[in-house]
């Protein structure tokens, strides 16, 4: 290798060095402007130093871009939460690298190709020829191909996609037509540029100006939008708390009936019972559930209804006869939305996740939900849990463990199907721009439940089943029956977006739409002279 190829290798070198480094300081400078939920910034500095750039030095700096874009999207959105994510998460990076240094390319070429280059802003065609093609045009290219990469990688919902493809073509556009200019003049002979250096340092000014301003304004929406976020979120969370306490109400109600030492009828039980569906609309079933022993196993079953028997469910979920054990608690009364159903002599002791509510009721003295599982009196397979309540012998003790152990008399117990009770719960809210989804405590990447906006609708539940990370999201705990659930409440992407920057993001963009302008005032005085 000749010193001469070896100082032009090391030449180029530093000019990637250059561009990669510059790229990516300002980059993360311009990440201070980004629009919620983050893809993309009110104005992308960034592009037109890569524009600059390529202009300046060639074609053969678009690695340094390629390399400086990577940095910065793989420092913002590296997912380590596994290798696959961590794989898709530089991948993406990588993607959005080579939309921008394509960008710059394509941009480059045009001004060459279009205007009178490198003397193009002496001429006011060629002035505007040069902020058309560097600008609108040419970013035309890193908007579609990075945005339709968060879209093949899963960031971004297809509802979402214009949004994102809107503002990221704005940022990068206003990027060129901001600081292109201005690097290109001061790194012309100072002969040709000598007043637009003079005049590039008040608009280098005002644009820090107004950026300072964008932030201030942005960060005070913010805190309005998080404290407008927090007060609705608090409401929805004590309309959800009131209304799952008073589906507990109804179970004591029917507690209140079984406290006396009046026998209770099945068509009584009826009465009582069938008014709570139309108030409580998630309520399946309520039914009463005696404990019964084995020696008194017969006696029930002909007493009873002429097909009722105690059962329990096959491995294959089909009710079949129970075994013989110490002790059962059949259904036998029971009401649901449907009819008594089929769950008349099921023994709910007989499976593993009732029985361990079953016990804690009883222990307790207070009402108890079971884990999330599928109803008996439900055959559509959708998601419910059961609440049980202990109802002990009339006039005995209940004071102590063992005394609760041993008079105890039955349950009342409530099925609900959680799609229903939730959607009853919140029925008439405000919830068109927010996300609501409900998980078990206990298995936080077990989604029950999923309220989505209208868009998202056709998109399948089982694609979010984990709690989902937001720039804004109240992940709430309660209770219900001694069980732990989690509400977490997250806004739309877009719709919050739009709130969060409408007036500092139209002040922004009217601002920094006018420098353009000035910048190319003293051009053409110069050539007039």
């Amino acid at each position: 290798m000749t010193a001469t190829s070896f100082l032009h290798w090391v030449e180029l070198l530093a000019k990637l060095a250059a561009m990669a480094a510059a790229y990516y300081v300002v980059g993360r400078l311009g990440l201070l402007l980004a629009i919620p939920p983050g893809y993309a910034t009110a104005v992308w500095p960034a592009s037109g130093i890569a524009l600059a750039g390529t202009l300046l030095f060639g074609y053969r700096v678009w690695p340094g871009i390629l390399l400086g874009s990577f940095l910065i999207n793989l420092r913002t959105s590296l997912d380590t939460t596994s290798t696959a994510s961590i794989l898709n998460s530089t991948a993406l990076a990588a993607s959005i690298g080579m939309g921008a240094s394509l960008q710059a390319i394509v941009g480059a070429f045009l001004i060459r190709r279009f205007t009178q280059y490198p003397t193009a802003f002496v001429e006011a065609r060629d002035i505007i020829k040069f902020l058309l093609l560097g600008g609108p045009v040419s970013c035309l290219v890193n908007a579609t191909w990075s945005v339709t990469s968060l879209l093949l990688s899963g960031v971004i919902q297809p509802v979402e996609y214009l949004f994102h493809w809107w503002t990221w073509w704005v940022g990068d556009a206003i990027g060129v037509i901001t600081f292109t200019p201005l690097i290109v003049i001061w790194a012309a002979r100072p002969a040709v540029f000598s007043h637009g250096r003079q005049i590039s340092l008040a608009l280098c000014l005002a644009f820090a100006l107004v950026v300072i301003f964008f932030i201030y304004t942005n960060a005070w929406e913010q805190d309005r939008i998080e404290l407008e976020f927090k007060r609705r979120t608090d409401q929805l969370s004590q309309q959800l708390q009131k209304n799952f306490d008073n589906y507990i109400d109804v179970l004591h109600s029917v507690e209140n009936l079984y406290a006396s030492s009046v026998p209770i009828n099945r068509q009584q039980f009826k009465t009582f019972v069938s008014r709570w569906f139309s108030r409580h609309p998630g309520i399946r079933a309520v039914s009463w559930s005696p404990r019964i022993l084995d020696s008194e196993r017969a006696n029930y079953e002909q007493a009873a209804r002429e097909d009722f028997q105690v059962t329990e469910q096959s491995p294959q979920g089909q009710l079949v006869r129970a075994a013989p054990r110490a002790e059962y608690i059949p259904v036998y009364y029971s009401e649901s939305v449907r009819g008594s159903g089929r769950a008349l002599g099921f023994d709910a002791a007989s499976d593993p996740t009732r029985r361990e509510a079953l016990n804690r009721a009883r222990d307790t003295g207070k009402p108890t939900a079971t884990d999330p599982l599928r109803l008996i009196q439900d055959g559509e397979r959708q998601g419910g849990f059961v609440v049980f309540l202990a109802v002990y012998k009339p006039g005995r003790p209940q004071n102590s463990l063992e005394e609760r152990r041993l008079n105890l008399h039955g349950y009342i117990s409530g099925a609900f199907r959680i799609n229903e009770m939730m959607n009853a719960t919140l029925k008439g809210a405000k919830m068109d721009d927010i996300e609501i989804r409900l998980f078990d405590a206990r298995e936080k990447k077990r989604l029950l439940y999923e309220h989505r906006s209208k868009e998202l609708k056709s998109q399948p539940v089982e694609a979010n089943h984990a709690i989902q990370p937001a720039r804004l999201q109240t992940a709430v705990p309660f209770e219900i029956a001694g069980h732990q659930w989690i509400v977490q409440f997250a806004p739309r992407s877009t719709r919050v977006a739009g709130m969060e920057c409408s007036c500092g993001r139209t002040i922004f963009y009217r601002l920094i739409g006018r420098l353009p302008s000035y910048t190319n005032r003293p051009h053409c005085e110069t050539a007039g002279h």
